[in-house]
């Protein structure tokens, strides 16, 4: 038995001695403050646990599998760590916690490196997906994105709006006199009113 790499590599001040989760490979819930559990911790931290009372959990999308991890308050135990692949649920090795952790790293070196948009680009949004990106969509029910209103997209909808206002401006001056349904009777005086319509719809009209 044997303390993770991480815990053995760690100086540690405080009174009472860390205990390491790993000390057979796999993860051992009597663990308190491991260095490597802490890492995972913090992960989950960022990516956002959900919580009830006291209790907090992360369920972490890795690859198509889940990394799950279970604790009370922000104390140094965790009270369960294991990988959730299809339908069963597999305790967390030392391993895993180490590829994982490394995945996750290079999925936030890569977000860190994508190109950014300059001031004054005429650009309304742009989306690259990184490697934690796709699994995180791919396993999500539901994805929200917030559009900041630039004065581009301010200018676009208004031109729609005009657009459309002088489409039905044009079709209400047509059909007004000739009693016709919505799409017309076939007469001079139609096909004219809808000639002029579908010009309303090009831009620059």
């Amino acid at each position: 038995m044997s303390d993770c790499p991480r815990c053995q590599a760690r100086t540690w001040r405080q009174p009472v001695p860390p205990r390491c989760s790993f000390p057979s490979g796999t993860f051992d819930p009597e663990g308190w403050n491991c260095a490597t559990m802490s890492e995972l911790r913090d992960i989950a931290g960022r990516r956002g646990p959900t919580s009830s009372e006291d209790q907090h959990a992360a369920t972490l999308p890795w690859d198509g599998d889940f990394l799950v991890l279970g604790w009370y308050k922000n104390r140094g135990r965790t009270e369960f760590a294991g990988i959730l692949r299809e339908s069963a649920m597999e305790p967390l090795t030392l391993a895993s916690a180490d590829e994982f952790i490394a995945w996750d790293a290079e999925c936030r070196a890569q977000e860190a490196e994508a190109p950014r948009p300059h001031a004054g680009d005429r650009l309304i949004a742009t989306v690259e997906l990184t490697p934690h990106d796709r699994v995180y969509i791919a396993h999500s029910e539901r994805l929200n994105l917030d559009i900041t209103d630039t004065p581009v997209v301010a200018a676009l909808r208004e031109e729609r709006d005009r657009l459309s206002g002088e489409v039905e401006r044009w079709r209400d001056l047509a059909f007004r006199a000739c009693e016709s349904p919505p799409e017309g009777c076939g007469c001079p005086g139609c096909m004219e009113a809808m000639k002029a319509a579908n010009a309303a719809r090009e831009p620059g009209t």
